[in-house]
């Protein structure tokens, strides 16, 4: 299945679209190689504490698309300012189990577990500066309670609680209207959290509005090239990209990319700028594969992991998942050898990755066999995999029924069961020297001389 990664930019405001990973990954597999594209998750730039600051400052990278699998299985890391700035809740007291804490020190905590996926923990610390910032301003309209409840709504979001997002959001967004007025950057970060969340509801329609809403305010707050209106605009790409209209969410996106090129020289933090590019070139390659552009997606998976080695390092999930996606497009385009150096690559970093050979590691194995018969050098298939077995069973540590080991024993079991297996055997028997064959003609000669007597 064709590997993908489509992310939509997060902040403050722009969530990234509702799937999103850093190294810890989810342990999924996929057996069949041509299966149809599954959403996955894709890595967020910014692994830190989550900023203060205005919507402008908070930008990530959140996943949306779906990719060719047997490996995606990472888990989303929280975008730095995916949370709104504390505010007037720096001063307000929280009741807390040994008396109460100020509203910043409960914040800066709760961004740390929302931050290791405790989201648990973390909306409980959310809600309670909700509910002091409430009994603080009573029934009054104030910034502070419409951040406190952006807050709420950026945690649902992440669980996946998405009707409760939508009508906590939803009255976020009106506070922050009333309050700050219809052109605020704040009310941009909420109403783009809230098109992606309407957009998980499958609601495209309101979820467009809202998006070109948040979109209508970056641009003329921040003007045309920046890096925030990139995100809003890679956040309607994955609107598009669910709703099925593959050349409404590749336009998106390229026009997204053409923003981040432009202001790359001159952003203020060129890291992040450069992730968010890398993510929106493989939205953009994983989309090209979707559409069977598989020469245009190679070019596009190609420039993503020359910038991705260079910030990320070879052994990145993100990294990983690239190559994944690369070798895909290189075995659709009947371009093998390439191909099959993409998946010897993507083995060595998953190794350096995870400290060993692990049971993700056969599904790229698999994928290595797949092509070495395409290339129909079954030989050298059947000692890759003899190698890798003979190494995981000699480690120190092996138990009874090691998964590694049945997988790889299942694995060399059903190549040695193939018809390419046989084939090569066949052609790899030992020939019979002239003596040999002479004497197999006599004794037939002799066979055939006694039947006829009979």
């Amino acid at each position: 299945q064709s590997p993908t990664s489509i992310v939509a930019e997060n902040d403050d405001s722009l969530s990234g679209f509702l799937f999103g990973a850093g190294r810890s990954q989810q342990r999924s597999r996929h057996r069949n190689h041509s299966r149809s594209h599954h959403r996955v998750h894709s890595w967020d730039s910014s692994d830190g504490a989550i900023a203060e600051g205005s919507a402008s400052d908070a930008v990530g990278t959140k996943t949306c698309l779906a990719v060719p699998k047997i490996l995606q299985r990472n888990r989303q890391r929280v975008m730095v300012a995916d949370v709104a700035s504390v505010g007037n809740a720096s001063d307000t007291l929280v009741p807390a189990e040994n008396g109460r804490i100020t509203g910043r020190e409960l914040h800066e905590t709760a961004k740390a577990l929302l931050n290791d996926g405790d989201y648990e923990q973390a909306l409980q610390m959310f809600e309670a500066i909700l509910n002091a910032q409430t009994e603080r301003f009573g029934s009054e309209e104030h910034s502070s309670v419409g951040a406190a409840l952006h807050n709420v709504g950026v945690v649902r979001l992440r669980m996946g609680d998405h009707l409760i997002a939508e009508v906590v959001l939803l009255r976020a967004a009106t506070i922050r209207r009333n309050v700050l007025g219809t052109d605020h950057l704040d009310l941009a970060a909420t109403m783009a959290k809230l098109g992606s969340v309407r957009t998980a509801l499958q609601k495209f329609d309101e979820g467009m509005k809202d998006l070109r809403d948040a979109l209508r305010i970056t641009r003329k707050v921040l003007g045309r090239n920046h890096r925030t209106v990139a995100q809003v605009l890679c956040h309607i790409a994955c609107l598009y990209f669910e709703a099925d209209e593959m050349f409404s969410a590749q336009a998106n996106f390229e026009d997204a990319l053409d923003i981040y090129r432009n202001v790359f020289q001159v952003d203020s933090d060129r890291d992040a700028c450069m992730a968010q590019m890398t993510e929106t070139l493989c939205n953009i390659g994983s989309i090209q594969n979707k559409r069977k552009n598989f020469s245009g997606a190679i070019e596009s998976f190609k420039e993503a992991l020359d910038l991705q080695r260079g910030i990320m390092g070879h052994d990145h999930p993100r990294v990983i998942a690239s190559l994944d996606n690369l070798g895909y497009s290189f075995s659709k385009s009947k371009a093998y050898n390439q191909a099959l150096a993409c998946y010897k690559e993507m083995l060595n970093a998953q190794i350096s990755n995870y400290g060993s050979f692990t049971i993700e590691c056969c599904d790229t194995l698999k994928k290595q066999i797949l092509l070495y018969e395409k290339l129909k050098n079954t030989e050298v298939a059947v000692l890759a995999l003899s190698t890798h077995l003979e190494k995981a069973k000699s480690k120190d540590k092996i138990s009874l029924g090691d998964p590694v080991v049945l997988e790889l024993e299942q694995m060399l079991a059903d190549l040695k069961s193939s018809k390419s297996y046989f084939k090569w055997k066949s052609k790899n028997k030992p020939k019979k020297g002239p003596r040999d064959r002479s004497l197999d003609c006599f004794d037939r000669i002799l066979f055939d001389k006694r039947q006829a007597e009979f």
